[in-house]
């Protein structure tokens, strides 16, 4: 085992800073709550300097506060230290809130590419998420309400 340089420790440190955890800088992760350890692995990604951070539902299992918490903290690393970040979220109206192009697949195919206004149309929620529903804009965000499952066709 190698011994980290100093632009290594520099590197965690400005990672940990970036992710909102000074404070708990010298916790074992297991002792962090479940947004502090999302928000941990964040900062190993971006300790190495990746530029794409790939997540899959970064959200589940987190209560409403440390959700809205880490898709704000992806939100900033993109716009303020130029991260591509790639997402899964199944929450299509997070989806639509903080993601700028969005990817909509069935049956492991892509079904619909493009901008939120773009892709969550009646049509789609139809068609791939056998749902209905409204769109409506919330700050120039589409999203779902009044969201129903389509009835089952009967054979």
């Amino acid at each position: 085992m190698h011994r980290l340089s100093k632009a290594d420790r520099q590197a965690v440190e400005e990672a940990i800073k970036a992710v909102h955890l000074v404070d708990k800088h010298d916790e074992l992760l297991t002792s962090l709550s479940g947004g502090q350890q999302q928000r941990a692995l964040i900062a190993m990604t971006l300790a190495q300097n990746s530029r794409i951070l790939m997540l899959d539902e970064p959200t589940t299992y987190l209560d409403l506060t440390n959700q809205l918490e880490i898709l704000d903290l992806l939100h900033e690393l993109n716009a303020t230290f130029q991260k591509t970040v790639i997402i899964v979220l199944h929450d299509l109206n997070e989806a639509a809130r903080y993601c700028d192009h969005l990817i909509c697949m069935i049956h492991g195919r892509v079904a619909a590419v493009g901008s939120p206004d773009d892709v969550l149309t009646e049509t789609t929620l139809a068609n791939i998420f056998k749902v209905s529903g409204d769109i409506t804009h919330d700050n120039d965000c589409p999203q779902i309400t009044n969201c129903h499952p389509l009835p089952v066709a009967q054979p």
